[in-house]
């Protein structure tokens, strides 16, 4: 757990509230269980408390169980979602799967795939009705959606059925609109950062317009054209595969030198090292006076990381740019789904070093997104 102002804090308020809410054992749970998975699920503090006081005690015990399960199967397929699917999976969803790697992992490894995918990505919850629960997990690098129905299917949770879909499928709500073959981040004309955070906010809201259906039985039935297997394999998989495929092989661009490759990147490897390493040994000072460009608020929130933090990070995504413009390096920690950080870089050559490092909560970015959409629905979060 990162040590942080705003996880601390969340942590702490969200422990009050569970102890003054109820003495009941089965809320207090799956309550506790929301404020771990908010580490995993950026949307989980602001549903605790406007959904699971309404639930039932049947509910509860339904919910436990679902939250239990889905905690393990992510642990699981960070190895081998096969493993995942033996315990977790239904005949269905296994099946689907399997359609999966054949349509959506072509070129590459599912097991290495889909751990890739569950490391980075934080989920969302939708509609708990009739013993099921609809989740989704978003992969905001590729604008990626895999999305769960878990049930209560003798006495225990399954993945009863799953889909992937394009990130614009869950916003147009169908996908009446064209699908835009770059991630929604990328589209946005601001710092790239911001962009990350702003497009993980308004994914997980509407998915959560799209999902928190009283009532409904099954994802399928809560979207059109999720029944389209004609769609889904010829349009929304193809899709899928390209962009989760092109941030694939931007990792391995990073990881792997090329002999003909720019000299900007042997720069960005050396000083990408560098700067972890000052990090995890806390040299905060010399750092920050190389990144001088760093906001205020991130020089207070870094040093609170432990140094462990650091030494747990993945490159991600990179854009390499030139002496003005410069290059900015996107880092996601190996255990936590609900953050990133970012080291911009400018320079070339002997002069090539970090400028600013920012780090990205996706729940401080959706909890404010969700604020601002309360105080003014017309209005966007930029």
């Amino acid at each position: 757990m990162e040590r942080t102002k705003s996880l601390g804090g969340a942590m702490d308020k969200a422990f009050h509230w569970m102890s003054s809410v109820s003495r009941n054992k089965t809320l207090r749970r799956v309550l506790f269980l929301l404020t771990l998975l908010s580490f995993l699920c950026p949307s989980t503090r602001v549903y605790s408390q406007a959904h699971v006081r309404d639930l039932t005690q049947a509910n509860l015990q339904d919910m436990k169980k679902i939250l239990d399960g889905l905690s393990e199967f992510r642990q699981l397929a960070l190895s081998d979602y096969k493993k995942a699917l033996s315990q977790y999976g239904s005949e269905r969803t296994i099946q689907q799967f399997k359609l999966f790697d054949h349509y959506v992992w072509p070129a590459t490894d599912p097991i290495m795939s889909w751990s890739n995918y569950f490391t980075l990505s934080p989920c969302a919850l939708g509609s708990i009705n009739n013993k099921s629960q609809v989740v989704g997990f978003y992969h905001p690098w590729s604008d990626v959606f895999l999305i769960m129905d878990w049930k209560i299917q003798n006495d225990r949770a399954m993945i009863d059925d799953v889909e992937i879909l394009v990130g614009d499928w869950i916003r147009n709500k169908g996908g009446s609109s064209a699908f835009d073959q770059r991630p929604a981040w990328q589209r946005k004309d601001l710092f790239a950062p911001a962009a990350l955070g702003i497009a993980m906010a308004e994914s997980a809201k509407a998915f959560e317009k799209a999902f928190l259906v009283k009532g409904s039985a099954g994802f399928r039935n809560m979207l059109p054209g999720l029944n389209n297997k004609i769609v889904l394999q010829e349009k929304n998989y193809p899709l899928a595969a390209g962009v989760l495929l092109s941030h694939l092989m931007k990792i391995e661009i990073f990881r792997n030198p090329a002999p003909d490759e720019d000299p900007l990147f042997n720069s960005l490897r050396i000083e990408t090292v560098k700067v972890l390493e000052m990090a995890a040994n806390k040299k905060w000072q010399a750092l920050f006076s190389s990144a001088s460009e760093t906001l205020p608020v991130m020089k207070e929130l870094l040093p609170m990381m432990g140094p462990e933090s650091f030494q747990a990070l993945e490159v991600v995504d990179f854009y390499l740019g030139d002496d003005e413009n410069g290059s900015l390096l996107f880092l996601a920690p190996i255990f936590n789904a609900n953050y990133s950080l970012s080291f911009a870089f400018k320079g070339s050559g002997k002069t090539f070093r970090i400028k600013r490092i920012d780090f990205i909560n996706y729940s401080g970015f959706y909890e404010e997104f969700n604020r601002r959409a309360t105080h003014n629905p017309n209005k966007n979060i930029k």
